[in-house]
């Protein structure tokens, strides 16, 4: 599965699809909640077992954060140039050149 893909999964998975995504069988999932071995957080709701989602990808390694493109940096910029008379009576100009 790609980051985007396990990004969409649902917010609370089943115990055999957590376990399939971590590599591990369905007995050997569920044996590993009953032991309390299971590496993430679970949720119990009445006789389901779910494992949330973002604990899960973080013990993947996925970020749940969605990446951002960086910002755009456009050329320099510079300030309006000051006009100034110089020695020999003629303009001329300066630039401030900002970061």
């Amino acid at each position: 599965m790609t980051d985007d893909e396990l990004r969409g999964l649902p917010v609370l998975l089943s115990v055999p699809h957590a376990g399939r995504l971590l590599g591990v069988g369905r007995t050997a999932a569920y044996q590993l909640v009953r032991r309390g071995a299971w590496p993430t957080p679970i949720v119990r709701v009445g006789a389901k077992i779910w494992v949330p989602r973002a604990p899960l990808l973080e013990l993947v390694g996925v970020s749940t954060i969605e990446p951002q493109p960086p910002p755009t940096v456009s050329a320099r910029r510079t300030m309006k140039p000051a006009r100034r008379k110089g020695g020999d009576g003629r303009d001329y100009v300066q630039e401030m050149l900002l970061p």
